[in-house]
């Protein structure tokens, strides 16, 4: 279960390099009936992940600051990981949902950083259907789209580049060729990075 882990380690590694200077990862190892880290803090703009060990769990918000997203997403063998990213400061808690009455439970604070400018993100939307992946991509300014795709070992399986003539972008793209099952999406534009979870079914 260990070499899954670190597999996942060194994926995210690679993959969040290029976005180092504007946020970092927290990781969440789920394994034993309990979250590790149970407590911590992050700023806002950051990355949670939570990456399986062992056993069948959920990561499950309970309360979060008005605002903020909830989440429920399973935690196992065949859904290893998830990623979130809060946007607005406050406590947030969350527990297994199978496994709260046991005590796993977790907590973290989000705190708000003058680095990342939130309200100004640029928003990412993808679809995967079939063997298309459809992108849209709403920039600040008009600049060029560059977008990466890895598999869960960090290797980098197809690259994209398109060239957005004003702030809204939209483009589809074939991934025939590539094998089903869960990457990850890497896209840039301009000073911006930002990544997100697919599957290929």
């Amino acid at each position: 279960m260990k070499t899954i882990y670190k597999k996942m380690m060194i994926a995210l590694s690679i993959l969040f390099l290029a976005g180092a200077a504007r946020a970092t990862i927290g990781t969440v190892e789920v394994e034993d009936f309990e979250f590790d880290p149970q407590i911590f803090t992050v700023n806002t703009g950051d990355t949670i992940l939570w990456i399986w060990d062992e056993g069948a769990h959920t990561t499950t918000s309970t309360s979060v600051p008005a605002g903020a997203t909830t989440w429920d997403a399973p935690i196992t063998a065949s859904s290893p990981i998830y990623m979130y990213m809060p946007t607005v400061p406050g406590n947030y808690n969350y527990h297994c949902t199978p496994h709260s009455s046991m005590g796993m439970l977790g907590n973290f604070t989000v705190v708000g950083t003058a680095g990342i400018p939130v309200s100004s993100e640029p928003v990412l939307n993808i679809k995967v259907t079939g063997q298309e992946l459809a992108v849209a991509f709403n920039s600040l300014s008009a600049t060029s789209v560059d977008i990466s795709i890895y598999d869960m070992t960090g290797k980098s399986v197809r690259s994209l580049h398109s060239l957005t003539q004003g702030k809204n972008f939209n483009h589809t793209y074939s991934l025939s060729g590539m094998t089903r099952g869960m990457y990850f999406l890497q896209a840039t534009a301009g000073a911006a990075t930002i990544t997100r979870k697919i599957v290929i079914e």
